[in-house]
């Protein structure tokens, strides 16, 4: 009989890495794309590898019959029976593998396109909050030199005032002064929540990150039980 080894499964190929130069506010949206293209490429590994598996059975079988045939020209004995009866268990077992690999591939694909999707919904509403909260600092960051340069202003005439012993407008002009101080108070405030907010979205792409690595793991384990299937006598 021919020699029927199966060729050990190859290594998935390396990743590329995903060094994204554009918009510093896209890069962790190319790291999510970068990761969902490994594991397409990854998936399309392990189908390329069954497929082949699927191959090497087939001319087993195909081997295995022409040697049946063979024998059935020769004699009848117990030994072409075992022959037979071992042929149609081989043929039970590759349908039964091929059945779980289509669930599997199914199953693959299923998950990818899922991912896909709540990633590009998640970005996509990530990105607009973050061009939102953009706007805001910037906005905060422009009223707050605005007041800056107007105290400035005033801590000057207010000088100027005091040197010319003018009680009634130098008290006039403290209120007027207190009354920015606390306004510029509470627009560092609002800065302040304006940054807490971006810190939040940035934990939320974080944990988006994580079911990505969760997702990849799961695969990998897929992928030692089918390899693990294939060695199995």
């Amino acid at each position: 009989m021919a020699n029927n080894n199966i060729p050990p499964s190859q290594s998935p190929p390396a990743s590329v890495s995903d060094v994204s130069t554009e918009d510093p506010r896209q890069g962790n949206s190319g790291l999510l794309n970068g990761r969902i293209e490994r594991l397409e490429q990854r998936s399309s590994h392990t189908m390329a590898q069954l497929t082949d598996l699927a191959r090497v059975c087939s001319r087993r079988f195909q081997q295995l019959d022409e040697d049946i045939r063979a024998l059935l020209g020769s004699n009848t004995s117990a030994l072409v029976r075992g022959q037979l009866n071992l042929q149609a268990d081989l043929y039970s077992r590759l349908g039964a593998q091929s059945d779980r690999i289509d669930d599997m591939e199914q199953m693959i694909s299923t998950q990818l396109d899922r991912l896909e999707r709540q990633t590009n919904n998640d970005w996509e509403a990530a990105r607009k909050r973050h061009g939102q909260l953009t706007e805001d600092v910037e906005l905060q960051r422009r009223q707050s030199q605005t007041q800056m340069a107007l105290v400035d202003r005033l801590l000057l005439h207010f000088q100027n005032l005091w040197q010319s012993r003018s009680s009634s407008e130098v008290a006039a002009f403290t209120q007027r002064l207190e009354e920015l101080e606390k306004a510029q108070e509470q627009s560092k405030r609002d800065l302040q929540s304006t940054r807490d907010a971006v810190a939040i979205l940035e934990a939320t792409v974080k944990v988006k990150d994580k079911q990505v690595e969760q997702l990849e793991k799961e695969m990998k384990e897929l992928q030692v039980r089918l390899e693990e299937e294939e060695t199995d006598p």
